[in-house]
């Protein structure tokens, strides 16, 4: 079970109702064909043909979070959700490897959810500039960063990584590698560089950890 900074928790302790996430989906979705940067709530209200009332009543003012900020975070918490789920389903069964494990159930969040991939991997770039905008990233990173360092314990305790002290470099390293795989997937989305970049991913962070015996 993964413990959450103060941060993360914050994060996800945001709910969104039926309706706000209805709006959410169509957002990403629309980002997906039509690039994120150009999507105003005026475009959001003529797809889904509601009000811009309607619209800036869920994400507008000053006690909502605005509609980027509110995909994040529900991006995030989805696919924490899917990737914890399906993580804590394999724990117990022989086919669990830690680290690759992980990689595995990402990429396939990936494939399924295309949609909320790609807009992090777009928020996670707009961030970079963004201080507003790297404080939301930054919850979802730590979140990340967690999970990996617990899948190096796990498999530790499994027996299948050497014994040695998981330092914050390593879990960087390891942050770098699938990110880096990631991204490239994501410019060419199909099976077979899907299944390419997943295995490129898992060679490289198998190579890390155990070169740290």
């Amino acid at each position: 079970m993964t413990t959450l900074s103060a941060e993360a928790q914050s994060v996800n302790s945001v709910s969104f109702s039926s309706k706000q996430i209805d709006i959410l989906e169509a957002y990403l979705e629309l980002g997906l064909k039509q690039g994120v940067a150009g999507i105003t709530l005026q475009k959001m209200a003529q797809h889904l043909k509601l009000s811009l009332g309607t619209i800036h009543y869920h994400f507008g003012g000053k006690k909502n979070h605005g509609l980027l900020d509110s995909a994040l975070i529900y991006v995030s918490q989805e696919s924490f959700k899917y990737i914890s789920f399906n993580i804590e389903q394999q724990e117990t069964n022989a086919n669990f490897n830690g680290v690759s494990t992980y990689i595995h159930t990402l990429f396939e969040w990936v494939s399924i959810k295309q949609h909320h991939a790609l807009f992090w991997i777009y928020y996670f770039y707009l961030s970079t500039y963004d201080e507003r905008s790297r404080r939301f990233n930054q919850a979802y990173l730590d979140m990340v960063h967690q999970r990996l360092r617990a899948m190096v314990m796990m498999g530790q305790k499994k027996g299948f990584y050497p014994k040695f002290t998981i330092r914050q470099t390593l879990i960087d390293q390891l942050f770098t590698q699938i990110m880096g795989s990631l991204l490239l997937a994501s410019h060419d989305p199909n099976k077979e560089n899907f299944q390419r970049q997943e295995k490129s991913a898992i060679a490289a962070c198998d190579t890390l950890i155990k070169a740290m015996s």
